[in-house]
């Protein structure tokens, strides 16, 4: 596994001449990106069974989200808009602390949470604007975010030890759902379609948007859980076991042992 990781991380530096004569240059495989106990963030490079984190591309980092081509970095005092390869494109002055993210189906805009100030702001265009909701005030923690239907926003907040789904309207954030989530409990995820994911027990369930629910084994208890990218999830396991990268596509799910970084 580690000769195939390998082999992946080199083909970013192998050059090939197309019919015109002109060099091409092949990326290596990307799934995603991998924030370190030190704050570095790293891109996940190679194939299933031998992924491999490149080199930091950015340090002092709070929170990160991959993107179709691009990253949202959340640093103690700024968020960022980076290329890839961390070369920077955007900066905004933020409050301190971590954030949540979310991308758009499209990859087209990112949702941000910063839950020390309890704003939202919109990443589109290049440009930051904010969301008008104020949902912390009314119902309590924050634990995940995503894109709703039809221009809406999607919540999963925790409030006096029950969970609830929330939506808004992106465009006055006024609520137009909510459903207590009975069963659910944290680590939770809201995935791109609509799906919610969450540790229970040596597994993690998934409730799709129809209601339908399955169970995936896991090794040990899941203690985290993470959007790597818009197919990769990374699980963190209790009693020092690591970390997996799932990746669930239709009726299967995959499971990789993902090497640790940092401390």
């Amino acid at each position: 596994m580690r000769r195939l990781a390998a082999i992946a991380a080199l083909w970013a530096a192998i050059p090939l001449a197309d019919v015109r004569g002109s060099e091409l240059r092949l990326a290596a495989p990307r799934a995603g990106c991998l924030l370190d106990d030190d704050g570095q963030l790293r891109l996940l490079l190679g194939l299933p069974g031998g992924f491999l984190p490149g080199p930091p591309v950015r340090s002092g980092v709070l929170s990160a989200a991959c993107g179709d081509g691009f990253l949202l970095v959340k640093t103690a005092e700024t968020l960022e808009w980076l290329e890839p390869g961390g070369a920077l494109i955007r900066s905004w002055n933020v409050p301190g602390g971590p954030a949540l993210f979310a991308w758009a189906p499209d990859g087209s805009r990112a949702l941000v949470h910063l839950p020390s100030s309890s704003e939202w702001l919109l990443v589109t265009a290049g440009e930051l604007r904010p969301v008008p909701l104020n949902w912390e005030e009314r119902h309590g923690e924050v634990l995940a975010v995503a894109f709703g239907e039809l221009e809406q926003v999607a919540a999963v907040v925790r409030s006096a030890e029950r969970l609830w789904l929330l939506q808004a309207r992106l465009s006055d954030g006024v609520i137009t759902q909510q459903d207590e989530l009975a069963e659910a409990s944290a680590p939770i995820l809201l995935l791109d379609d609509g799906a919610i994911l969450w540790g229970a027990g040596e597994g993690l369930l998934m409730e799709t948007r129809t209601g339908i629910r399955r169970r995936i084994p896991m090794p040990a208890s899941p203690t985290g859980l993470e959007a790597m990218s818009g197919h990769w999830i990374r699980v963190k396991l209790a009693g020092g076991q690591g970390h997996l990268a799932v990746r669930l596509s239709g009726d299967r799910e995959e499971l990789y042992r993902l090497p640790e970084v940092g401390r």
